[in-house]
């Protein structure tokens, strides 16, 4: 009888022993850089040139594009949170928001017309070098001022500095 209390409390330890050696290496801190520049194209982040910037856990993106002669401009600001972190990859989850104004065309009209878009879900960052990131994301989104709800996707390409 004491001899398989003995045999599971041996296995106890060597088991706690070695979950908590798998739980230190996962928590390794693995640098990445703070800043990207690059571009997006999302329904609800935002087409254009993209900022982002993500010190810790916590960070934001702001994508913009301005085309002047087709009267037409677009600014998305999104928030990330980062899930789990590799050495090849990221995972988040996002939330965004996309202002886009124009001008409609049509008979005796030229009226500036605007739409408010928002989206979440996740997203992947592919690392892609020291330098490089490639960003998938996914989910749900209001479109044409919160009238259609539906999925939504996003991709950005990012220079890291």
């Amino acid at each position: 009888m004491k001899l398989p209390k003995f045999i599971v409390l041996l296995l106890l330890v060597f088991l706690s022993t070695r979950i908590l050696g798998q739980e230190n290496k996962n928590n390794e801190k693995i640098e990445q850089p703070k800043h990207s520049v690059g571009i997006g194209a999302g329904f609800t982040t935002g087409y254009g040139i993209s900022y982002r910037y993500l010190p810790e856990k916590l960070g934001a993106q702001a994508t913009f594009l301005i085309l002047p002669h087709n009267y037409y401009s677009s600014f998305g600001a999104t928030l990330l949170y980062k899930l789990i972190q590799r050495q090849s990859s990221w995972f988040y989850l996002y939330q965004s928001n996309l202002y886009s104004s124009y001008r409609t065309s049509g008979f005796n009209c030229g009226c500036p017309s605007y739409e408010w878009f928002n989206g979440f879900g996740f997203g992947v960052e592919l690392i892609l070098g020291k330098h490089f990131g490639w960003n998938l994301m996914g989910g749900t989104g209001f479109y044409k001022n919160f009238d259609k709800f539906t999925i939504t996707g996003e991709t950005g390409l990012y220079y890291k500095y």
